[in-house]
Parts: C-alpha cells; structure tokens; sequence
C-alpha cells in the first residue's frame, strides 16, 4: 500500500512539474511576467472628437500609441509582436497552452498564425462585404497618420477602452486594395486612402476583433480614389 502512495504521489509530481513546464514556455514565448499581459497606454494626448461608430469627427494631434504599434508590426510581419497585441490570437494561445502539454503543439499553432499574419495573396487584397485582413490593409510602403480617436465601438466581446483611427494612404495602385461593390465586383480604381480604426480592449488593452474578417473598422466616407499622375 505504501508503494502505490509512493507510486501515485511521484505520478501527481511529475503531471504538475509537466504542466508548469508548459506554463512556463508559454509565458516566456510571449514574454509575459505577470498575466494578463498588458501594454502601457498613453494617456498624454486625448481627442476631443465625440464618440462615433463610422469614423472620427475631429482631427486632432494623437498619440501614435498602442494602434500605431500594431499597424507597423503588420506591416514589418512581426508575428510574436501581433501575437501578443492581438486579443483573439492571446486567447487562442492560452487555451492551446492549457490543453496541451506537449510545447511544440503550441509552437505549432504560433507558426499557423504568423504564417496567416505573413500571408499576402492577390485575391486577398479586396475589401468585401464581411471585410479585409489587416496585413492587406497595413500594407508595406502604404503611410500610416493617426488622425482621431474615440469611444470605439459597444457592440465587440468585451468593453473597448478607445478606439484609434488611423489614415492609410498607398504609394501605387497597382498593389493598394480594390473595393468590392455591393453585385460582388471589385471597382476598378484602387483605393488610394482611407481611414481605419482599432479598438483597444479595456481589459487588457489587447487590439480586439472588429469585423468578420480582420480586426479593423473601415470608415466608408474616408475613401479616396484620387491617384497622381503616374502611380
């Protein structure tokens, strides 16, 4: 009988030094010290516009912050940083780490979404009715300006803090996204600019999901389509 305890106690040891283990790997991968993982939010410049769910009313100096970190990760395809900053992707993260004891199944499903992150295909790159994925939206060479800041959005799976809109303008048509209209087709001229907007979780200031496809809300009446000469 005192084997079987010895037996079962070394077993009970082994199943919880595995799990912190894992634990473990998990929280140095994304560089956690303490969760929930939270990124420091400037609060030294605030907008005055007022609440809006289509687009900001007013544009005021901003603080780049938290949204312009994100958008530059995009563009550079800095996957452990999107990782981190993204709400779903730190949800989908953690529960692979609790269900699993096995490091490389999380290390596998890290890989899954950085290469989703990195992925740039032509028939990607159009803004639909059920949206457009950020990193075609982030594109490399495209200008980012932040331009206003509000309320956000009430209607997302958890309280949002503020949400930061941020001007995207493209250097070429040949690569910047198409608008999809309402029969299905994409218009012919590419969007040269339009304003975007990302949606800061209060909980733990993560960047939250805001559409069907992608994280972003799309301010319709921002879209321009006025190329130069030449581009």
């Amino acid at each position: 009988m005192a084997i079987v305890r010895k037996w079962m106690f070394v077993a009970g040891f082994t199943a919880c030094v595995c799990s912190v283990g894992v634990a473990t790997y998990f929280a140095m991968w994304m560089g956690w010290v303490n969760f929930p993982f939270q990124h420091p939010v400037s609060t030294n410049s605030k907008s005055d516009s007022t609440p809006s769910e289509s687009g900001p009313t007013a544009t005021p100096a901003v603080n780049a912050g938290l949204a312009m970190r994100y958008a530059q990760a995009i563009q550079d395809g800095n996957c452990d940083e999107i990782l981190r900053m993204t709400s779903w992707m730190v949800d989908r993260m953690r529960r692979v780490a609790l269900e699993s004891s096995d490091p490389a199944v999380i290390e596998a499903t890290r890989a899954e979404l950085c290469a989703q992150i990195r992925s740039r295909v032509v028939e990607g790159n159009v803004l639909r009715l059920e949206g457009i994925e950020d990193q075609y939206v982030f594109a490399p060479g495209a200008t980012l300006e932040v331009v206003g800041r509000d309320d956000g959005r009430t209607d997302l799976s958890g309280p949002v803090a503020y949400r930061t809109w941020i001007q995207v303008t493209y250097p070429n048509s040949r690569t910047a996204p198409l608008v999809q209209d309402p029969e299905g087709n994409a218009v012919a001229r590419p969007v040269r600019s339009w304003n975007v907007g990302i949606n800061v979780s209060r909980a733990d200031n993560t960047i939250m999901k805001a559409g069907v496809v992608g994280n972003l809300d799309i301010d319709f009446s921002s879209f321009s389509f006025e190329w130069p000469d030449g581009k």
